[in-house]
């Protein structure tokens, strides 16, 4: 009679075991990173100097013949403009290669975070202006400077689109680059960590959106989103039922409202585990506060490889469909700051594959049922979507089913494109195209919901 009951402890006690067996692995990785990442801050720099040329003379004994990535590679104006924008510090910088100003604009959170909206006017370049307003948002580990790193001007979309007379204007979420502050917390400071996408959705964007409205004395923007920052809104329309009527276009580009999961069977584990484990290995503060350094220390070749490397263990992601120039300037863009939290929040997502609230993982939050954003019934802005047919973040499936039929206006697919190529790609101009007609679109006219795929 009691076999049963043992054999139900054993599978338990099996299961913990293989559990933490999958963990402590990661547990010493991280300690040695951060070993590694203390030392090389203390290292003088002329040691830094001496370690990069030892890297660059290998690369060259092992054959790396590809163009020319670091020195004077200014025979163009074209390629002039890529190592100004790797080299570029700040997004003001970066806009600069282009001969455009920035506008900072500090946005007061409803719970006191102090936000960085950049903002490319047309006035201040002599452009007529169109009357239109967009909104552009990163995604998560991001900041405002990803979508300035292509060198052509048209294949950058806020530039492009500032070009036809549109106001722009592109936000940064709370913890990034540019949104460090908080009235009363130090980022040194736990609780100034303590927030997940929630924050973002019940604060960032609406208090962003009302800023941007009340600035330009406009009714409506129409809002242009990148991974997260497509479910940020997304979420965010859905529990606000005011900023429904506050968006008049709403393109998601490489949605990620709910991952499939990682490509990595190992890190898998450890999310089907628990995703607060994360919370283990990284504490509650700052995630990968060291990342920067390692784009300052390491030789470019080198680290363009860790990147693809990286992407490719979590995602599958082969990022062939970026040129090694290209990547040159927008890895060194790529990164920026967020708390542990919202990876939490991200692994509890996929581990119940919706779109839900953040669950609290303290003894009385586990009593209750965790919502799910209702994007089906409450979100009512016209809706295009573009994604890449090779991401593995994206199951088009399922974002269709969490946008009313109504409101979804097109589908629009990149043949075998990954995540990141679809603002960092070969064919972005793909993307921008069906942004452009989009924007154009007459929301009344044409089939709801309707697919494309283009070739590439």
């Amino acid at each position: 009679m009691d076999t049963p009951v043992k054999s139900d402890v054993e599978d338990s006690m099996s299961q913990t075991v293989r559990g933490w067996l999958v963990v402590l692995p990661s547990v010493l990785l991280v300690l040695f990173e951060g070993l590694v990442s203390l030392i090389t801050a203390n290292l003088p720099k002329f040691v830094l100097r001496q370690c990069t040329a030892v890297v660059r003379f290998l690369f060259g004994v092992a054959g790396d013949k590809g163009a020319k990535l670091n020195g004077d590679i200014k025979s163009t104006d074209y390629l002039g403009r890529r190592e100004l924008l790797h080299g570029a510090l700040d997004i003001h910088e970066m806009a600069g290669v282009f001969n455009f100003t920035i506008e900072d604009h500090i946005v007061q959170t409803d719970d006191n975070y102090l936000l960085t909206l950049h903002r490319l006017n047309p006035v201040s370049h002599g452009i007529r202006p169109n009357g239109r307003v967009l909104y552009f948002h990163h995604g998560l580990l991001m900041n405002s400077e990803i979508w300035l790193c292509r060198e052509d001007v048209h294949e950058n979309l806020p530039l492009h689109f500032l070009l036809q007379g549109y106001d722009c204007w592109l936000g940064n979420n709370r913890g990034n680059k540019y949104s460090g502050k908080h009235l009363k917390y130090k980022p040194s400071q736990r609780e100034f960590w303590d927030f997940s996408i929630d924050e973002f959705v019940r604060f960032d964007i609406p208090n962003n959106v009302d800023y941007i409205l009340e600035t330009t004395g406009k009714e409506t923007v129409s809002y242009i989103g990148f991974s997260q920052g497509t479910t940020q809104i997304m979420a965010a329309l859905s529990v606000n039922v005011a900023l429904n009527s506050k968006i008049d276009k709403l393109c998601v580009i490489s949605p990620a409202t709910t991952p499939r999961g990682l490509n990595n069977g190992l890190l898998n584990s450890i999310l089907h585990f628990s995703p607060n484990l994360m919370y283990l290995l990284f504490g509650r503060n700052i995630l990968f506060a060291h990342a920067g350094l390692w784009a300052q220390v390491m030789y470019p070749k080198l680290y363009l490889i860790s990147i693809d490397i990286a992407t490719n263990f979590l995602f599958g992601w082969k990022n062939e469909n970026m040129d090694e120039a290209d990547k040159y300037v927008s890895y060194y863009h790529l990164y920026s700051t967020t708390s542990v939290k919202t990876v939490v929040h991200w692994f509890q997502i996929m581990n119940g594959a919706r779109l839900t609230m953040y669950k609290d993982s303290s003894s009385l939050g586990a009593n209750f049922y965790t919502p799910e954003y209702p994007t089906r019934t409450s979100l009512a802005v016209p809706t295009i979507i573009i994604y890449g047919t090779g991401d593995s973040l994206v199951d088009i499936d399922q974002i269709r089913q969490q946008l009313p039929r109504k409101y979804l206006k097109k589908v629009v697919g990149l043949e075998g494109y990954e995540h990141l190529d679809l603002i960092w790609g070969r064919r972005v101009g793909d993307v921008i195209k069906s942004v452009g007609k989009f924007l154009h679109y007459n929301e009344l006219d044409g089939e709801s919901g309707k697919s494309i795929i283009i070739n590439t």
